[in-house]
């Protein structure tokens, strides 16, 4: 009963805030699984031409979301979600595990260990838990917010 609830409210307010803009779309919710985890992906399907609420990487995508959750405030408790426009995040998600896999390969050749581009901390995530079943890589996130990465290294056989 209160998740079909926080479903709706949520719903409610990405419509009022993308009512706002002028922007006519279709809003659903499902889930997706995760390791052990379950995310809320709500998403945004229009016709019309979004990418300007994506924004250069998802910038603008990721402002947005944080505001629907500022305008949600206490509506909802223990309710995860994303937002997801026009598919964007699932294809994100496709890119960087395949790259991940792809650096992944090259590391193995040359044997030298390769840092990734500044991801955010879930896209982090996606390529450790790829990669974690490879006995002959690792993975390391390094740095500092945005400009945290991973580094893909071989395993060493020296231990």
């Amino acid at each position: 009963m209160q998740l079909d609830q926080n479903k709706e409210n949520l719903i409610e307010t990405i419509q009022e805030v993308i009512n706002a803009m002028n922007i006519s779309a279709t809003i659903c919710i499902y889930e997706n699984k995760i390791g052990d985890q379950t995310l809320n992906v709500a998403s945004i399907k229009s016709d019309d031409n979004l990418s300007i609420l994506i924004g250069k990487n998802g910038q603008n995508l990721k402002a947005l979301e944080h505001v629907v959750k500022v305008v949600l405030g206490n509506k909802i408790r223990d309710f995860n979600f994303i937002l997801d426009i026009n598919d964007y995040r699932r294809s994100r998600v496709d890119y960087v595990v395949n790259r991940a896999q792809s650096v992944a390969v090259r590391v193995r050749e040359t044997k030298r260990a390769e840092a990734m581009f500044p991801m955010t901390s879930y896209e982090r995530r996606l390529v450790h838990m790829e990669l974690a079943s490879c006995t002959d890589v690792e993975t390391e996130s390094i740095g500092d917010e945005p400009r945290r990465r991973v580094v893909i290294r071989p395993v060493n056989d020296f231990i």
